[in-house]
C-alpha cells in the first residue's frame, strides 16, 4: 500500500505479522488474539568475511546489499478461547507469579464496565483486570518483512509485577549488546522492568537488571543509545491523568538502570493531531539534526481525541533533542510522518490476510481491534532507507518506508 499527500511521507506500507501466525498458549485456554508493540532487536547483516550471518544494532545505518533480516520483539495478546468463556461472564487470564501456570477468572457481567474493550472495570471502582494475558516473543523477519520464524517467548518466567501480563517491549544497543525495557502489569499497576541481554546459543537470553525501575505508571520506556555524563539516560511517558494530557519526560541513571532520577517534563502536546498527549515510540537514533547540529531523532507518539476511537486518533511525530543534552529538544515536525489506517484500508487488508468467517472472527478478535491507532516502536536505516515497524489499531504489525531522514528535518524549532 502506497500513501500520498502533503502532510503524509509514508511512501509504503503493509502488515507483516497477524496474530494467528503465532503459536496458542501460554495457558492451554489461551489463543494469541493480537499483536502489538513490534521491538526491533536485531538486523541481521551477512558478513563477507565470514560467509555467516551476524545480529546488529538497530540504532545504526547499515549497507541494504548485507541485510539479510531482522528480528523483532513483540508483545503477543492472548486470550481465553471463545469455548471456554462462560455465558454472561468477563473472562481474565493470569499468570501466577515465579512460575508459568494461568489461572482464569470470571467476572459476571452485570458486575463490570467494558466500554473500553482493553479492560475490565469492576463497578465498585476497584481492581481493574485485562481480557488477556500478554507475553513478548521474537520473530525473525526476512529481508522483505515477510516472516521466517516464531521463537520461544522471552523472559518466560512470571515476576510479582507481572501477573496480569508483559508489554511495551523496546529495544537499545549500548557497549555491543541490547537492553530490553518494558512493562509489567499487576494490582501494582504499570511497573517499568529492564533486563539486558547476553549471546547464547545463537540467540539473545535476557536476564532482569531491575524491577520497579522508576516510577509505577511510566510506560514506553526508551533506553537512549548514547550515554552524556556516562549516565543511563531514557524517554518515556508519564500518566498524568486526570490531572493533565500525557506528557514524555526524561531521567537519568547512575547505576546501570538500577535506580532512576524523577521524571521531568520533556515534550508535551504543541499541534492539534498530538493535544491529547505524547509520548515515546521507537528509539531514538544519532543523526544530524536542524541546523546541522548532532542529535537524537525520536520517532513518538501523539493523540488527539475523536467520538468513534475508544483510545483516541494515534499517529507517528517526528522530534529531535540535543545528543549532549537529551532533554532538550531542538525541533519538531509540525505533521505526523505516520497516521493511523483508516477503517476500509484496514478491513480490505485484514479480510484478504484472513480466511475466518466473520463472525468466528468477532468472536475470537472482535474486542482487540483498537480502530485509529498505529503505533510506531520500532526503526532501522538502511542507507537512506528508513524502517518503521508499528503495530496497527492493536492487532497486527506493519512495515513501513519513510524518505530519507533529512527530507523530514524541520527547519527549526
Amino acid at each position: 500500500m502506497t500513501q500520498a499527500g502533503p502532510e503524509c511521507t509514508v511512501l509504503h506500507r503493509r502488515p507483516v505479522l497477524w496474530p494467528w501466525q503465532l503459536p496458542a498458549g501460554p495457558g492451554p485456554d489461551l489463543v494469541p488474539v493480537a499483536v502489538a508493540n513490534p521491538a526491533l532487536e536485531s538486523v541481521w547483516l551477512h558478513d563477507p568475511a565470514t560467509g555467516a550471518g551476524r545480529p546488529a544494532s538497530p540504532q545504526a545505518v547499515h549497507d541494504p546489499a548485507l541485510v539479510t533480516g531482522f528480528d523483532l520483539i513483540v508483545r503477543v495478546i492472548a486470550s481465553v478461547v471463545p469455548e471456554s468463556r462462560r455465558a454472561g461472564h468477563r473472562a481474565s487470564p493470569r499468570a501466577e507469579g515465579g512460575g508459568d501456570r494461568v489461572v482464569v477468572d470470571h467476572f459476571a457481567d452485570a458486575d463490570v464496565d467494558v466500554a473500553d474493550p482493553r479492560l475490565i472495570v469492576p463497578r465498585s471502582g476497584f481492581g481493574i483486570r485485562l481480557p488477556s494475558l500478554s507475553h513478548l516473543r521474537r520473530v525473525r523477519l526476512d529481508a522483505d518483512g515477510t516472516l521466517i520464524s516464531s521463537g520461544a517467548m522471552v523472559l518466560p518466567d512470571t515476576g510479582p509485577y507481572e501477573v496480569y501480563g508483559k508489554e511495551d517491549p523496546s529495544v537499545t544497543w549500548l557497549d555491543g549488546e541490547p537492553w530490553l525495557s518494558y512493562v509489567g502489569v499487576s494490582d501494582w499497576g504499570i511497573t517499568p522492568m529492564l533486563a539486558r541481554g547476553r549471546w547464547q546459543d545463537g540467540a539473545w537470553v535476557y536476564a532482569r537488571v531491575a524491577e520497579a525501575q522508576g516510577h509505577h505508571d511510566n510506560r514506553d520506556i526508551k533506553i537512549l543509545p548514547v550515554r552524556p555524563g556516562g549516565l543511563l539516560w531514557r524517554h518515556d511517558r508519564v500518566n498524568t491523568l486526570p490531572w493533565g494530557p500525557k506528557r514524555m519526560t526524561w531521567a537519568t541513571s547512575p547505576d546501570e538502570g538500577r535506580s532512576w532520577s524523577a521524571s521531568r517534563p520533556l515534550l508535551a502536546g504543541r499541534f492539534d493531531w498530538e493535544r491529547h498527549h505524547v509520548g515515546a515510540g521507537a528509539v531514538p537514533f544519532p543523526c544530524e539534526g536542524p541546523g546541522g547540529a548532532p542529535a537524537l531523532a525520536s520517532y513518538y507518539h501523539g493523540v488527539h481525541r475523536r467520538a468513534d476511537a475508544v483510545a483516541g486518533v494515534y499517529q507517528t511525530g517526528l522530534a529531535f533533542f540535543d545528543a549532549e543534552a537529551p532533554d532538550r529538544e531542538l525541533g519538531r515536525r509540525e505533521t505526523p510522518v505516520l497516521s493511523a489506517w483508516t477503517d476500509e484500508a484496514f478491513l480490505a487488508a485484514r479480510r484478504a490476510a484472513c480466511s475466518l468467517p466473520e463472525a468466528e472472527f468477532a468472536a475470537r478478535h472482535g474486542d482487540f481491534v483498537i480502530p485509529a491507532v498505529v503505533f510506531s516502536t520500532g526503526h532501522t536505516r538502511l542507507g537512506e532507507r528508513q524502517l518503521l515497524f508499528s503495530g496497527v489499531n492493536d492487532f497486527c504489525i506493519e512495515l513501513a518506508e519513510l524518505p530519507p531522514l533529512q527530507a523530514l528535518v524541520p527547519s527549526g524549532r
